[in-house]
């Protein structure tokens, strides 16, 4: 009978593979660093005398065997990059290896399909149909104007949370979220929901909070003593004087708020790793930085064409990362011509880097720290606002 074809090799790594190379007398002789060949008949020879041993000629003496050779194996390397994380002398792997990424590494991610946010943008063509935008006046904005923050807007890291750290004692450091404040005051009025309303609100006689609903998505924090903050609750849109609060979730909302500060800050994301609201840290003398991080980044689209593909996509490849600045979230609306369109399809990608090297990001800080037990951030919540 034939010899059995060679099976299959599977080695994967979270890092990098590298395989040592042989000698030319042992490859010549059939012995390779990894193999999975078939073997050779051994039911006998034609003719008499001792068979092949070997497919390879160098370990071969006699006639040629009754059975044909098995076929050759699958080997499949696993590797972050496999196109260099995988290094293996050339023409010594038989059969030649299939170079996969692996299912494991220091970066995953999650993407989104393409969301609608429905009819968010406004007609140009008619001024007696609803939703009317004169297409001469300054801007032209369209909609739907999206808002997010909390992020690197620019550099090596944009995209990624803007995580903050300071060396309290040897080894040990302590870590915060940076959310941006769009504005302060103090409470003038605190009404809990009930008696009509569906929504806490504060009142802020002095105004200034903004254009209406233009807080939509942020958290509002009621203070005490400037920094203690007694409550946090979700903004589900504003005026000029009022702030409209959820009112599931939170602390207790109580008319006693009253006289207290306030703040509204832009928080649109909830992060915690191994039970922790933040990131663990990485502390090396007088200096620290997460040891993991996530990376939030954006696309928006017009529309679709016959075969599926978005019209008008920004940016046109990849995400953005800055929904923060007036200019950046205006490059949303601009059609490339001098003019307007609006996008309301949105795309959301995350990114989680297990070994965050602040540095350059794209380059794992430490192979070492990648184990089965690196503790894996998790965004247990995020929102994405938008106005229109």
């Amino acid at each position: 009978g034939a010899g059995g074809s060679g099976g299959t090799v599977i080695l994967m790594s979270a890092q990098k593979i590298e395989v040592q190379a042989k000698d030319q007398a042992s490859i010549n002789s059939g012995f390779f660093p990894i193999s999975a060949d078939g073997g050779v008949g051994t039911t006998g020879t034609y003719g008499g005398g001792g068979g092949y041993s070997s497919k390879y000629p160098r370990r071969n003496a006699g006639r040629p065997n009754r059975g044909g050779f098995g076929g050759m194996g699958l080997v499949e390397l696993f590797a972050p990059d496999p196109v260099n994380n995988i290094v293996i002398p050339k023409g010594q792997i038989r059969p030649e290896p299939i170079r996969l990424p692996s299912t494991f590494g220091f970066l995953s991610r999650a993407r989104s399909r393409w969301i609608f946010t429905g009819a968010t943008v406004r007609q140009t063509k008619n001024s007696a149909w609803p939703r009317y935008l004169d297409p001469g006046l300054t801007g032209g904005k369209r909609g739907p104007e999206y808002r997010f923050a909390g992020i690197h807007k620019s550099g090596s890291q944009a995209g990624y949370v803007d995580y903050r750290s300071s060396v309290t004692a040897p080894g040990k450091a302590t870590g915060w979220f940076y959310f941006p404040v769009i504005v302060t005051g103090v409470v003038s009025k605190a009404l809990p929901a009930g008696k009509g309303s569906a929504f806490h609100v504060v009142e802020y006689a002095k105004g200034g909070l903004g254009e209406t609903n233009s807080l939509k998505g942020a958290r509002l924090q009621v203070l005490q003593g400037g920094a203690n903050v007694l409550g946090e609750w979700l903004v589900m849109g504003n005026t000029d004087k009022k702030v409209y609060l959820s009112a599931q979730g939170g602390a207790a909302f109580t008319a006693s708020f009253a006289g207290n500060e306030f703040r509204v800050v832009a928080k649109y994301f909830d992060i915690w790793t191994a039970g922790t609201n933040g990131f663990p840290l990485r502390v090396s003398g007088k200096d620290s930085s997460p040891k993991v991080n996530v990376r939030f980044g954006f696309a928006a689209c017009a529309g679709f064409d016959k075969d599926g593909n978005p019209i008008a996509r920004y940016p046109a490849k990849g995400f953005a990362y800055d929904l923060e600045n007036p200019s950046a979230r205006e490059k949303f609306w601009d059609d490339g011509k001098g003019g307007y369109l609006g996008r309301p399809y949105v795309m959301f990608d995350i990114l989680f880097n297990l070994s965050f090297n602040p540095t350059n990001p794209s380059v794992p800080m430490s192979f070492g720290e990648l184990t089965p037990s690196t503790p894996r951030p998790e965004v247990r919540s995020m929102v994405l606002p938008f106005r229109f």
